[in-house]
């Protein structure tokens, strides 16, 4: 489970100790979890990162999370880490069947190097992209929620809101 950490407002040791998250998981699905038990909690920074290099000259790629990671705003990070897979397969399989055909090891080693550099020139701007999207969804939502005056503690309020509301049909 996720839940969103808003420092200076909030403080790990108070709003996400053991109690707290244990009411905070029960919120989430209106009911008491009490027979669950939190393992741990640990901050997460709602951040971008990417890799500088791609791969190194031993051969070793990094791919998906391995070569960058964003915030949880729009889906790109499985999506740039599939079409990364994606990408460095092909290359491969190129790779290899042209190496069936010419057994020279030190064009085999160039030929790598060659592919390589492109999966590297390819997909990490796309991967730089995708997080500056990301990241600029994420400042969306938090400023929509600021709009709408939301901090942590108001879903319960709406939920208790909502609940108090008696709702008309409107179909007659």
């Amino acid at each position: 489970l996720q839940i969103p950490f808003f420092p200076p407002y909030q403080e790990p040791e108070v709003d996400f100790s053991t109690e707290a998250v244990q009411q905070l998981v029960s919120a989430v699905f209106g009911f008491s979890v009490a027979s669950s038990q939190i393992m741990s909690t640990r901050p997460w920074i709602m951040k971008s990162w990417i890799a500088s290099r791609y791969h190194n000259r031993n051969g070793v790629v990094w791919v998906g999370d391995a070569a960058h990671a964003f915030p949880p705003a729009g889906g790109f990070g499985m999506n740039t880490g599939l079409q990364d897979a994606h990408n460095l397969a092909w290359k491969l399989c190129a790779l290899f069947k042209g190496q069936k055909k010419q057994n020279d090891r030190q064009n085999f080693v160039q030929r790598r190097e060659n592919f390589l550099d492109s999966f590297e020139r390819e997909r990490r701007p796309v991967a730089m992209d995708n997080a500056a999207l990301s990241v600029r969804n994420f400042n969306r939502v938090l400023k929509v929620m600021g709009q709408c005056y939301l901090n942590h503690k108001h879903p319960e309020f709406l939920k208790k809101a909502l609940d108090m509301t008696p709702f008309v049909s409107l179909s007659t």
